[in-house]
Order: C-alpha cells, then sequence, then structure tokens
C-alpha cells in the first residue's frame, strides 16, 4: 500500500492539464550606437584598424559576464541537503532495525 500511494504521490507530478507553449526564438543582441567620437581615439578623423581593436576590447571588458557563482553554490548546497538527509534517514534506519 506504501509504495502505492508513493508512486501516486510522484506521478501527480507528470500530469499536466494545460500545456504550456514555451517561445524558443531568442531575442538577438541589438547593437549598441556608438558615437564616432568614441570609436576614433586618437582624434585625426580616421578609424583605423587598431582603434577599431582598442575600442572592442573596451567595450568587452565594460560588458557584464554572466554571473555563475550564485547558481553553482546553491545546487552544491541543494545536493549536500540531499546527501546528508539521506545519511541521516540510513543512520536512524539502522538504529531502528538493531
Amino acid at each position: 500500500m506504501k509504495i502505492f500511494i508513493l508512486t501516486i504521490f510522484l506521478m501527480v507530478g507528470c500530469v499536466s492539464s494545460k500545456h504550456h507553449r514555451t517561445n524558443t526564438n531568442i531575442p538577438s543582441v541589438q547593437p549598441v550606437p556608438v558615437e564616432f567620437e568614441d570609436l576614433d581615439l586618437n582624434e585625426d578623423g580616421d578609424v583605423s584598424v587598431s582603434e577599431v581593436k582598442k575600442f572592442n576590447e573596451m567595450s568587452r571588458q565594460s560588458s557584464p559576464a554572466v554571473e555563475t557563482r550564485s547558481p553553482t553554490i546553491i545546487t552544491v548546497s541543494i545536493l549536500g541537503a540531499t546527501l546528508l538527509m539521506c545519511l541521516l534517514c540510513a543512520i536512524m534506519k539502522c538504529k531502528k532495525s538493531e
């Protein structure tokens, strides 16, 4: 009977009455408008290849990077808590059987 109730409880999460259509269109990155004065670093009126490279490096450094620290910490915490609970359940079950 316990296995039947557990199976029903676990399978309820697999059933859904509404089907949500997910949007798979990922919006493209919009280009940022750049002023000529920002691109022309030596202010000679011409934009050279080296100026474009320097500008790209500066814009890459100022762009925010994807933060991975918080999701990693949360995932490791959840895994640790799950393993701790499994260990505690195993210890309690061993003490009951003695």
